[in-house]
């Protein structure tokens, strides 16, 4: 790969291909776009049969696993960013959801990066997850990049197992490895409990968060994209498992509080003892996702300042402010 260099970074060459799997996800929408305005010439995989906006290529997988053929997709390609996974798996046993998780997970990513070994690409950055060091942080210990893993899931598994294959067939082939470690990624678009939270915020409606003083630290979409771009790049980065979250970590409540600002909703909460939290997380069955709720989620991303120089570009405050923007846009009357 042929490149240029800018305070010792490799930046893409003009001709240089960038292979991006799930790329009509979340992150990969928003890494596209940044990628291309890098310099990069994007290859897009995707399970719909149809062009990717934005994407020079696009190439159908309808499936990722150990019979994916990945070989015209990788033509051409200098880097891969690896962000298709299997993220859950509803109503399914802990051991369908384990065999399903390590089949995407772990093999398919595995064949992938084969093929990519194979190929002759440069470098390969895997989304990883924070979780892989466990779902609780203790009091005064947030996690770090000399944190030893203890996945708790069968997900947090699957990405675990999948960095060690990784790093292990790097070592064998010289493709350079890179695994990235978000915590929850939020941002415009943002699917899943964080849209649920949005929803509740916008009509307005009090949370029962006031008396909750746990701190979660969070990664904006802008933040991760970056820290991407910067991982297929800089010549320290190969080899290496980096946390990437906000630099800022704030309560659930306080969180929560500058969002329905930033809404031009009410930013009222009430009290509710952590103990009935507890209660009724036991009720609705819904025992752990209450846990991780009310618990910390605490992370230090001065791993990755250190070994690469990099800081989150920003802050909690303009990331909420996007946030909220893009929502009352794309919700307006």
């Amino acid at each position: 790969m042929s490149v240029n260099t800018v305070s010792g970074l490799a930046l893409p060459s003009p001709d240089a291909g960038l292979l991006v799997t799930g790329a009509r996800g979340f992150v990969g929408t928003a890494l596209m776009a940044a990628a291309r305005g890098r310099g990069w010439r994007v290859h897009a995989t995707t399970r719909v049969n149809d062009p990717v906006v934005g994407a020079d290529r696009t190439f159908w997988m309808a499936n990722l696993d150990v019979a994916s053929d990945w070989s015209p997709a990788l033509r051409d390609c200098q880097a891969v960013v690896h962000l298709a996974a299997q993220v859950h798996v509803m109503g399914a046993a802990r051991r369908e959801q384990a065999d399903r998780y390590r089949a995407v997970n772990l093999d398919g990513t595995l064949r992938l990066a084969e093929a990519a070994a194979s190929a002759g690409v440069r470098r390969f950055v895997f989304m990883s997850s924070a979780k892989v060091l466990g779902e609780l942080s203790l009091p005064g210990q947030p996690f770090s990049d000399v944190s030893a893993p203890a996945p708790a899931d069968p997900y947090a598994e699957s990405k675990y197992a999948a960095e060690l294959a990784l790093f292990e067939l790097s070592a064998r082939t010289g493709m350079e490895v890179v695994a990235l470690r978000p915590p929850l990624v939020y941002g415009p678009g943002a699917k899943a409990n964080f849209r649920k939270l949005m929803q509740v915020l916008d009509r307005g409606v009090p949370l029962p968060f006031s008396s909750l003083n746990n701190r979660r630290t969070l990664c904006y979409l802008g933040n991760l994209v970056d820290a991407i771009l910067l991982g297929l790049v800089h010549p320290a980065a190969a080899g290496h498992a980096f946390l990437v979250a906000d630099a800022e970590t704030l309560t659930l409540s306080e969180f929560s509080r500058r969002l329905a600002i930033a809404l031009g909703r009410s930013a009222w909460q009430w009290p509710l003892p952590t103990g009935l939290f507890g209660w009724a997380g036991g009720l609705l069955n819904k025992r752990e996702s209450v846990r991780r709720l009310i618990e910390s989620y605490e992370i230090d991303i001065s791993g990755i300042h250190t070994a690469l120089d990099w800081s989150a570009p920003y802050s909690v405050t303009q990331a909420i402010e996007a946030t909220a923007k893009a929502w009352r846009e794309d919700h307006a009357a």
